[in-house]
């Protein structure tokens, strides 16, 4: 009986050390799976920073194109009523009329 109570006892025991063995074979994967997804997530982290200071450099320079923009546009208003009142024929001499039907004198383009 002492016998059949140690075979049981020792069988008992490989069976424990087999389980052992998978729970830490298994904690050892899950622990391996764990720092493959910290590695990854700092990835995109870092990743995401890059895209973030990527947009905010894009729209700082979108900032100034349409500062420049704004800023030519009236230049070329400036420039296009500058153009305007230096040519000679936009300078039209007036003559004195009568109007019409009043009888008054006005100033009209000759």
């Amino acid at each position: 009986m002492a016998r059949g109570a140690a075979i049981e006892a020792h069988e008992r025991s490989q069976r424990l050390s087999m389980e052992a063995i998978q729970l830490e074979e298994r904690c050892l994967r899950l622990r391996s799976q764990e720092l493959k997804l910290k590695h990854e997530m700092e990835s995109v982290g870092a990743e995401r920073e890059r895209h973030d200071r990527a947009l905010r450099a894009a729209n700082a320079d979108r900032n100034e194109m349409q500062t420049s923009l704004s800023a030519m546009q009236e230049e070329r208003q400036g420039l296009t009523l500058l153009h305007t009142f230096a040519q000679p024929e936009s300078f039209l001499p007036l003559k004195p009329a009568k109007h019409p039907n009043m009888g008054q004198k006005v100033l009209t383009l000759s």
